[in-house]
């Protein structure tokens, strides 16, 4: 699943990145200048939002959000716990409040809960397609020319990275925080290396190209 992580504080970003990696690709913007490109950018099962922000605050953010015909829920992190902060955002178009500080384990449970309401599904595509590939989100099963394939977790989330944003490129650094959420050497070929085994499964055996190599930027999946 992929949540969109609007966080000024890069600390406290990471820290819920790393907690929460296991379950959801995590888009992480520091503002809500480079949160609305997300917005716009891709599709997301959860949002979660910070009150206060250098540009902005959670409140203006989630009328942004639903003024834009998003109905993704909303999650809004916040260390004000005044009742008409609450009463703010929820009018504003938050789901759900949490406040600062606050415990993992009820931060997952929420994100559940939020994933449960029927609205969660109305945004995010299911289903992924592209030439003779096709992917079911909901249960990670994967198609090849009709003929189910098995993929290790990494090469599934790479793949369901790409075909969710089909055209766009992703450098390898991108892939690497997309997908571990966590810092490696510049220099470690981990990315090639789970590239190339997609295309072998994917590309060989055919003449098309789906998974293809941006000179200078990285690797998209698109129409050849």
């Amino acid at each position: 699943m992929r949540l969109l992580l609007v966080e000024d504080e890069e600390p406290v970003a990471q820290t819920i990145r790393s907690k929460l990696k296991i379950d959801y690709v995590i888009d992480w913007a520091p503002n809500g200048q480079k949160a609305r490109q997300y917005l716009m950018a891709s599709d997301y099962n959860l949002l979660v939002y910070d009150y206060l922000l250098p540009d902005t605050d959670g409140a203006s953010l989630c009328s942004y959000t639903r003024n834009q015909s998003i109905k993704t829920p909303i999650l809004m992190l916040t260390g004000r716990d005044k009742v008409i902060d609450k009463v703010l955002a929820l009018d504003a178009g938050a789901d759900d409040y949490l406040t600062k500080p606050f415990s993992f384990a009820e931060l997952s449970a929420r994100l559940r809960a939020l994933t449960r309401r029927p609205k969660c599904q109305t945004h995010t595509k299911t289903q992924l397609c592209l030439d003779n590939l096709q992917i079911d989100i909901s249960i990670r099963h994967v198609l090849l020319a009709g003929q189910p394939i098995h993929l290790r977790r990494k090469e599934y989330d790479i793949l369901v990275l790409l075909m969710q944003n089909q055209g766009r490129a992703f450098s390898r650094d991108q892939i690497l925080e997309q997908i571990w959420a966590c810092p490696w050497e510049h220099n470690s070929n981990i990315v090639d290396v789970h590239i190339n085994y997609l295309r072998r499964l994917i590309d060989k055996p055919f003449k098309r190209k789906l998974v293809q190599t941006v000179p200078g930027v990285g690797y998209k999946i698109d129409q050849p």
